[in-house]
């Protein structure tokens, strides 16, 4: 008996950290990519012009809370290239800023009396 399996296009892994998979979900956002389009390995030059990137970089500044060196960012070939750029705090920022809306989402759900 003979198993004939269908060829299918490999899917970008999302199991990294959670910085990561932030980064890349706000890359594909950010320029309006299909989700699940976008991958550590996924070339800049791929991803949009340069006003893209301009703009992509200052929704990375504002959602990391990180000011990024613009000498820095010259040298970024791919998006695990940027991801390298976000310092470790990053991940902890994420962090505060999900419990944060969790807690303004919990508070403006309570039942009100009148």
């Amino acid at each position: 008996m003979t198993s004939t399996t269908t060829a299918q296009a490999p899917q970008p892994a999302r199991d990294g950290t959670a910085t990561e998979r932030r980064l890349l979900a706000l890359v594909e956002s950010q320029l309006a990519l299909p989700a699940h389009s976008i991958h550590a390995g996924t070339p800049i030059s791929e991803v949009g012009d340069s006003l893209d990137w301009l703009e992509l970089l200052m929704a990375v500044e504002d959602t990391f809370g990180v000011a990024l060196d613009p000498v820095q960012t010259k040298s970024i070939r791919t998006v695990a290239d940027l991801l390298q750029l976000l310092p470790p705090e990053a991940e902890g920022a994420l962090d505060r800023d999900l419990g944060a809306a969790v807690q303004r989402s919990l508070g403006s759900t309570s039942p009100r009396l009148f």
